[in-house]
C-alpha cells in the first residue's frame, strides 16, 4: 500500500513538474532581436552557467551523501526520516530547476533574443537554488535531531 502511495506522489509530482514547464513556456514576451552578444552579455551568460553548475554539483553532492545515510539506514533495517526524503526530493529538484534555467537559456539564444532577467529564467534559477537550500536546511534539520537523540547519522 506505501508503494502505491509513493507511486501516486511521483505521478502528481511529474505532472506537476510538465504542467509548470507547459506555463514557463507558454510565457509571451517582447523582446529585440540580437544578431551577436557583446562582451558584457556573453560575461554575463559564463557567470549564470558557472552559478547553475555550481548548485548542480552541490545539488548532486548532497544527493550522495544523502544516498549514503539512506543506505546506510537500509542495512539498519530503519525507516528513511521525512528529513532525509524531503533533502532528497529538494536536491532531485534542485537539479530538474538547474536543466530548466540551462534550457530556457538556450532557448532564448535559439530565439535569438537576450535577457536573463526573463521570468522564465529568473524563475527557474531562482526555484533551482530554492529548493537547494530546502535541501540543505532538512539535511541541518536531520543532523540535529539524530545528534538530539545521541544517534550518529
Amino acid at each position: 500500500m506505501r508503494r502505491i502511495g509513493l507511486f501516486v506522489v511521483v505521478a502528481v509530482l511529474v505532472v506537476g513538474l510538465l504542467l509548470f514547464n507547459h506555463f514557463m513556456g507558454s510565457i509571451s514576451f517582447v523582446e529585440d532581436r540580437v544578431k551577436d552578444l557583446n562582451n558584457l552579455q556573453q560575461k554575463q551568460i559564463d557567470i549564470f552557467l558557472q552559478m547553475n553548475s555550481l548548485l548542480a554539483g552541490f545539488a548532486t553532492l548532497a544527493l550522495g551523501g544523502i544516498g549514503a545515510l539512506l543506505w546506510d539506514r537500509r542495512k539498519e533495517k530503519t525507516n528513511p526520516t521525512p528529513q532525509l526524503l524531503t533533502a532528497a526530493a529538494s536536491s532531485a529538484l534542485s537539479l530538474y530547476f538547474g536543466y530548466l534555467s540551462y534550457r530556457y537559456l538556450l532557448w532564448m539564444l535559439a530565439h535569438q533574443f537576450f535577457d536573463l532577467n526573463h521570468r522564465v529564467v529568473t524563475t527557474t534559477s531562482l526555484l533551482q537554488f530554492l529548493a537547494f537550500f530546502i535541501s540543505i536546511m532538512a539535511l541541518a534539520d536531520f543532523t540535529l535531531v539524530t545528534q538530539e537523540k545521541g544517534v550518529c547519522p
